[in-house]
């Protein structure tokens, strides 16, 4: 594997941002408030797709984000600063939550100073998650950076911050600390595979089995979680779905590496890909302000949307996560043009 440039990198954050998208744009069509009379044939036309196809958007996005990280810290010596990275990720991060979760509040009639200051506003809880789990491998990384035996270090952690987020909703909930122990798993999972790229590939691609075990396991956890469940509660139920999230997420990281090993990385460095992985970050942010507005009561009175949604259950959804893709992609490149704009989501 090439050790100098990550070029699965720019595939799965641009996968990421565009599955994320779809999610909620499928799922918007089987919320009553938006289209109350195809609700239900939304619902069970797109739940499966939905729960199998899309369902793991977040612990791929969170993965990938720590594994950055990891590769950089490991292998290239980067962010050995704690108090300058932190000040960084306060800037990277916790700015950009601000900057745009005051304005989406303020025209969406959602204005709340709790969620605001609680860092929990609709899907902006990301950005403040995300910068919990920088500040604390940080701070891990400290204290264990001298310790002997850092691979059973790691072990442990890895394996208790799995069992962790299986515990019920921490209570304390200041600028989305709370969501750290939910998803500082998927994070620390990405800094162990890249701190242990080549081994853990290498590891994969010894075992042939895992290529169809994962995504077997993967359905069969879905299944499950769809049929039995119909979703999350409860230690156990958490557990299989969690299961079935580790099962795929490394399925498709091995699967892109793979890829790259065996037909070259020029592939990953078509504009499409391209641009999807440089303005990923951007389309996160937009596209769950965007996509409620396109499907709004007035834009219901603009134009015979909920005609459209009944008569073509297939083309309409397709093509509502398509613009709202576009749209979320222009607004970032826009955004970008600024300075101001770069240095929050550049």
């Amino acid at each position: 594997m090439n050790k100098e440039r990550l070029y699965e990198v720019d595939v799965i954050r641009g996968l990421a941002a565009a599955l994320v998208v779809f999610f909620h744009a499928y799922h918007m069509m089987y919320v009553p408030a938006h289209f109350p009379d195809t609700v239900q044939v939304y619902r069970e036309q797109y739940y499966w797709f939905n729960s199998i196809c899309l369902w793991f958007h977040m612990p791929i996005f969170v993965f990938i984000s720590g594994g950055v990280y990891g590769y950089l810290y490991s292998q290239k010596g980067k962010y050995r600063n704690t108090l300058l990275f932190i000040w960084n990720k306060v800037k990277r991060l916790l700015l950009p939550y601000i900057v745009f979760a005051i304005p989406f509040m303020s025209t969406t009639n959602g204005w709340s100073w709790q969620n605001l200051w609680g860092g929990n506003y609709s899907h902006l809880w990301f950005l403040t998650m995300l910068f919990w789990c920088f500040v604390f491998i940080a701070l891990v990384n400290k204290i264990t950076s001298r310790m002997p035996w850092s691979g059973c270090v790691e072990g442990v952690l890895l394996l208790g911050s799995f069992f962790f987020m299986l515990l019920p909703k921490a209570p304390l909930n200041v600028m989305g600390v709370c969501y750290l122990y939910k998803w500082f798993f998927w994070f620390y999972l990405g800094y162990v595979v890249y701190s242990h790229r080549d081994t853990v590939y290498g590891l994969i691609r010894k075992w042939r089995i895992l290529l169809y075990l994962l995504p077997a396991i993967y359905v069969s956890c879905m299944w499950y979680m769809v049929t039995v469940v119909g979703d999350y509660g409860g230690n156990f139920k958490c557990f299989i779905s969690e299961m079935g999230f580790l099962a795929i997420v490394l399925w498709i990281w091995y699967i892109i590496c793979l890829a790259i090993d065996k037909f070259g990385h020029g592939w990953t460095q078509c504009k499409l890909i391209k641009e999807l992985s440089t303005c990923s970050f951007g389309i996160y942010i937009f596209h769950n302000w965007i996509e409620p507005y396109m499907i709004s009561r007035t834009a219901q009175k603009l134009l015979p949307l909920a005609a459209w949604a009944a008569e073509h259950t297939v083309l309409f959804p397709l093509v509502f996560s398509l613009l709202a893709l576009l749209i979320s992609y222009v607004m970032t490149k826009m955004v970008l043009l600024t300075r101001i704009g770069r240095s929050l989501i550049g």
